[in-house]
């Protein structure tokens, strides 16, 4: 019969026992016996999962589920191995290796029993099962991971870990420090510890480098940090520090304790010292001025800056005589000496003697490092008097015409004087008193006391002259007092600039036409629409249908000046050619192009442009020879007619003709006397027309 049991191979073993014929006997064994196997059809797989995790905190206990995949006709036995960092017997009862399935069962339980609530910091522990192998040969344990299962057996104890100082270092021996590291409770295994160094001595200059890790052993409660290798040398350090922090642990169940009880500091004791001291070593002068300076110095090195105090005395003023000091100086870790610069020394008039300051060393930031005994903690610097200034000026403020605003310069005097100063000044410049500003006096008082003066360029007049920035130059020249002399070349001189509000434009126009006949120089004449103090020169090009360099007229120079005050000039169109060429009327054309002036532009078109016509000189003759001509008993004879213009715009008449009682007569009736050449001007209308007959 095929089930669904796993049955492992069965037999059917039949003997012969008998016959009913006693002549046929049965054989003798094993040829009276034979077996038939009935071979099963199922299989099964065992396999193992964790069902319940074991604490210490109850206790409770741990069981794992071997589940058989198919059930069997007999009981299945089910060998193990047992592993985990929990130990048998001592954190649970011992586990037997094999556990059985039960014939028609699918499972069956493995417990972990015998939870022992220990004082151990154990952390977490675990017990692991591993299916081995089973009496049925259907059925075979599971391939891994389904082999094998952890029962946890959770701790129930914590602890924590701390650090103190038990030792500190000391140079002098020298002697180690030491730190005590405390674990609350003891654990099963060993508490690993890690940790943070810093403080002010330096590993393997002040002491052997710490590791940065400390253990507990198991069982034990207590650790030691030791700081070894103390160097004894010569530099005065003061006292100095190693710090050690605890950062963290192997064991979950086992942590840092809260700050401060994390960290500890073991002292490395200094066994050297030294003393400060100071003397003068420059004496101040007005006359320079001249700084004037103390050393400070130190009887020995230090691993650190020595910062030393120190208080201010003297018959000096701070701010008045010299810059304020600081009240402290700073000896540089691994030097001896420091400077005290009594800088900024004041340059008065005043006649005041030799001024005094006095420095005392009081106290340093080490206590390895004191002030000297006696005379050799104070020293004075002397600031020598000179008795002298100088006086400088400057521009503060520049003037404009649109405001207008006033200009002005101050004088400045390079110390304080007991009584007033009377400083004398020449002006120059560009500008002109009275016409642009207000005269100067030519002094200015600096009062006793004070520092400086003002010199005001006011009464700025708004022309309407086009005359550019203009400037007023001060120039100090001497003052009253021997003592108080003029700053040298620049300080001496400043200048203050008056802007122009003005501006203007040129423009061109023509004046006079040129002609060949005479000839006639022709003009331009260009206008500026408002003056300027100084010469505009005006550039411009030459264009046209005319001939410069002397063919037509002479070349022209490309740039016209409109003088100072002026608000015209002239560009003439010369040296017209007379020449025999009927050529009609040419061109010159000037188109103005830049000034030299940013205050005056040029016209836009087209009053930035003008030509002037030269015209033509020269004609054609015409002759004729008459008949005669009886009328009223006279023969008219005519003997020429000659026309031409005379380059003005008007036409000459050259008429001569005889009557019969050969008299000459000119033109429109005139009678003349014989022999005599007329000439009668009309206007000329583009061409010119004959005599009347």
């Amino acid at each position: 019969m095929a089930d669904a049991l796993v049955e492992g191979t069965e037999t059917v073993v039949v003997t012969l026992t008998g016959t009913d014929n006693a002549g046929i006997t049965v054989a003798a064994s094993p040829a009276d016996t034979a077996t038939v196997d009935i071979l099963d059809a199922d299989a099964a797989t065992v396999s193992i999962s964790s069902v319940v995790d074991a604490n210490e905190a109850g206790p409770v206990d741990g069981q794992f589920t071997v589940t058989q995949s198919a059930t069997s006709a007999t009981d299945t036995i089910i060998s193990y191995s047992i592993a985990g960092t929990a130990t048998a017997t001592t954190d649970y009862t011992t586990l037997t290796g094999s556990v059985t399935v039960p014939a028609g069962s699918t499972t069956a339980s493995i417990d972990v029993t015998g939870i022992v609530a220990d004082a151990l910091v154990e952390g977490t522990e675990t017990v692991i099962v591993t299916l081995t192998a089973t009496d049925n040969a259907g059925i075979t344990v599971a391939a891994s991971p389904a082999d094998t299962a952890t029962v946890d057996i959770l701790d129930a104890d914590a602890a924590t870990v701390s650090i103190a100082t038990t030792t500190d270092a000391n140079e002098a021996g020298p002697v180690d420090g030491q730190f005590t590291v405390t674990q609350s409770a003891t654990s099963a295994t060993d508490t690993i510890i890690t940790y943070s160094i810093a403080g002010t001595a330096t590993a393997t200059s002040d002491y052997t480098s710490l590791s940065g890790s400390v253990t507990v052993a198991a069982g034990g409660t207590t650790a030691s940090i030791d700081v070894t290798g103390i160097v004894t040398d010569a530099l005065v350090e003061g006292t100095e520090t190693v710090v050690v922090t605890l950062t963290g642990t192997n064991n979950a169940g086992i942590t840092v304790a809260a700050s401060p009880n994390d960290t500890a500091t073991v002292d490395i004791f200094d066994a050297d010292a030294a003393a400060v001291s100071i003397a003068t070593t420059t004496d101040a002068n007005e006359a320079g001025p001249v700084d004037g300076q103390f050393t400070v110095t130190q009887s020995a090195t230090s691993a650190t800056d020595t910062i030393i105090t120190y208080n201010i005395s003297g018959t000096a003023t701070a701010t008045s005589d010299y810059t304020s000091l600081s009240g402290s100086v700073t000896v540089a870790a691994g030097a001896t000496t420091a400077n005290i610069d009594v800088t900024g020394i004041v340059t008065d008039a005043l006649v005041e003697g030799t001024e005094t300051v006095i420095v005392t060393l009081t106290g340093t930031n080490n206590a390895g490092i004191t002030v000297a005994a006696g005379t050799n903690d104070t020293a004075t610097v002397d600031i020598l008097d000179a008795d002298a200034a100088t006086v400088s000026i400057a521009t503060s403020t520049d003037a404009n015409e649109t405001g207008p605003v006033d200009g002005l310069f101050t004088v400045t005097q390079s110390a304080t004087s007991a009584t007033d100063t009377i400083i004398n000044y020449s002006i120059a410049g560009t500008a002109t008193a009275t016409t642009d500003y207000t005269a100067l006096t030519g002094s200015v008082t600096v009062p006793a006391g004070s520092a400086t003066a003002s010199i005001d360029v006011t009464g700025i007049v708004t022309d309407a002259l086009v005359e550019g920035t203009e400037t007023v130059i001060v120039t100090l020249t001497a003052t009253d007092n021997a003592a108080i002399t003029v700053a040298a070349s620049p300080n001496d001189t400043a200048t203050v600039d008056i802007l122009d509000a003005d501006a203007a434009t040129v423009s061109i126009a023509t004046s006079t036409d040129a002609n060949e006949t005479g000839p006639v120089d022709g003009q331009f004449t260009v206008t500026q629409s408002a003056t300027s103090a100084t010469d505009t020169i005006i550039s411009y090009t030459i264009a046209g249908t005319a001939t410069a360099g002397g063919t037509d007229y002479a070349t022209l120079s490309g740039s016209v000046t409109i003088g100072a005050g002026s608000t015209t000039a002239a560009i003439d169109v010369t040296g017209i050619v007379t020449d025999a060429l009927v050529e009609g009327t040419e061109t010159v054309i000037v188109t103005l192009t830049a000034t030299n002036n940013a205050g005056i532009t040029v016209a836009a078109s087209p009053n930035d442009t003008a030509t002037v016509d030269i015209l033509d000189g020269n004609t054609a003759n015409v002759s004729i020879v008459a008949t005669t001509n009886r009328s009223g008993g006279r023969s008219i004879h005519g003997d020429a007619i000659r026309n031409q213009c005379d380059g003005h715009g008007h036409q000459l008449h050259d008429c001569r003709y005889r009557d019969g009682h050969d008299r000459l007569h000119g033109v429109d009736g005139f009678s003349h006397r014989p022999g005599r050449q007329h000439h009668r001007e009309r206007r000329c209308h583009g061409r010119c027309d004959g005599c009347p007959g």
